[in-house]
């Protein structure tokens, strides 16, 4: 089932999810945090919601203890769910035991990334113009304009060289 993210974009609130979307297959398309540990300017909201709204982004990511504004502004304008997931077993309360964390994790990620139109009981059908979306963004990926695959990169905006030390 997990099979059925490879090559969802997804937006994160913190840059924590690199390996999880890298085995998975999901493509990181930017966080809320310009930076780790710095909030979101407006101007840096509106140009994120653009890109989510371009590229039909179904899912936000953040953890129990981010605050829940930004994620909650992106989501309401781009029709997008945000999912509260977290990197360490506990959350949700139950969810105990690394199996039963990662299973968790994944099958909400498969859930919200379920095609609209199936979930609401609809054939699903592809767009011409979602298909040439789809096959630009896989240029991008294979030129190396893109962030790589999946690997949890903003498009080389927010690497190693300005983020500074991270130690989520």
């Amino acid at each position: 089932e997990a099979r059925a993210l490879r090559g969802k974009p997804v937006v994160v609130y913190h840059r924590s999810w690199v390996y999880l979307l890298d085995r998975l297959g999901l493509i990181q398309l930017g966080t809320i945090e310009p930076k780790p540990r710095v909030a979101p300017t407006a101007r840096h909201l509106d140009a994120l919601l653009a890109t989510m709204q371009h590229e039909r982004v179904a899912v936000v990511i953040r953890e129990p203890y981010q605050f829940p504004d930004a994620a909650d502004f992106l989501a309401e304008r781009s029709d997008a769910q945000v999912l509260v997931l977290s990197t360490h077993p506990g959350y949700p309360e139950g969810v105990n035991g690394i199996v039963e964390h990662f299973a968790y994790n994944i099958g909400a990620l498969i859930a919200a990334n379920a095609p609209r139109a199936q979930a609401a009981g609809e054939p699903e059908a592809d767009s011409e113009a979602d298909n040439e979306r789809d096959a630009e963004r896989d240029n991008e990926r294979d030129d190396g304009r893109g962030n790589g695959r999946g690997n949890g990169r903003d498009s080389g905006r927010d690497d190693e060289r300005n983020s500074g030390s991270d130690d989520g």
